[in-house]
């Protein structure tokens, strides 16, 4: 009974630690799979951690990028030209 009051104490937040240390709440939801959180009016509301599916290769993100331009150029888009390129960063600077 004492590991079982122990894990619910550790699991169990208020409104106050959400928002004052949510990455600490956050851990304990990816530590036991969910967490209580508590406000002060006897509310209680459940966070769990949701298992991500598979994760995306690399390859696939560039393969998604490759795509992307791809269709960009079919719909009219043509990339700055290299010297535009460079007076748009001095730009973003406030250079110019």
């Amino acid at each position: 009974m004492t590991v079982m009051m122990s894990v619910m104490s550790e699991t169990t937040y208020t409104l106050r630690d959400l928002n004052r240390t949510p990455a600490k709440v956050l851990k304990a939801c990816d530590l036991y799979g969910h967490v209580t959180i508590r406000t002060r009016t006897g509310k209680t509301y459940h966070v769990q951690a949701e298992t991500s599916p598979d994760k995306v290769k690399p390859e696939d993100i560039v393969k998604m990028f490759r795509e992307h331009h791809k269709n960009m150029r079919k719909l009219g888009y043509v990339p700055p030209a290299p010297d535009e390129i460079e007076r748009i960063n001095r730009i973003i600077a406030g250079e110019e």
